[in-house]
């Protein structure tokens, strides 16, 4: 009976440690980075939000080469989607575009595995100078995890690790819109 008291006692303190943990990790998770890319503004802009373009530097193609992907709706407008299904880290998931507003571009996301989650994805691409071209691309996410699911994305560091994934893809645009330069000049 001793035993079996203890038992309780401790898994009552595990939950109220969760119930707490719950209360005071955060809900709302945001993310951004940005980087300047010496290039024009139309040339980034390209590479950006047509998602044929946005696979070759993605810091998740990185990961997961033989990812399957596939294309909807016309690239680089409101309506387009990039659907990808990979290893277990990169997971499945789509992306549609549902926004063009000038600079910026606003994207859906819907994770569906290895869970269900969504989110919103921007970025902002503007030109700073224009000889010679300078441009900065901001790349960026909210999402919300209800509790109890907040203390899985605060513990599980959700927010570094995705900055981290961002500044990898941003560095990777970066080459990959020299790349293009090169071969275009």
């Amino acid at each position: 009976m001793k035993a079996l008291k203890i038992i309780l006692y401790v898994l009552g303190g595990i939950l109220l440690l969760l119930l707490l943990l719950g209360l005071i990790a955060p809900v709302n998770l945001e993310v951004e980075d940005s980087i300047k890319i010496e290039a024009p503004r139309d040339l980034v802009f390209e590479q950006t939000v047509h998602f044929p373009n946005f696979h070759h530097w993605s810091p998740w193609t990185h990961r997961d080469p033989d990812m399957e992907v596939t294309y909807g709706g016309n690239q680089g407008e409101v309506g387009a989607t990039y659907r990808w299904e990979g290893i277990e880290e990169v997971g499945s998931g789509m992306q549609e575009i549902v926004s063009i507003s000038g600079d910026t571009v606003n994207v859906a996301l819907r994770f569906y595995e290895p869970f269900e989650s969504e989110a919103k994805a921007y970025y902002i691409i503007s030109k700073l100078e224009s000889n010679p071209p300078l441009t900065r691309v901001s790349w960026g996410m909210q999402s919300t995890f209800p509790r109890p699911f907040n203390i899985v994305a605060w513990l599980g560091n959700f927010e570094r690790k995705i900055g981290e994934e961002y500044r990898e893809g941003l560095s990777s645009l970066k080459e990959r819109v020299a790349e293009v330069e090169a071969d275009e000049g």
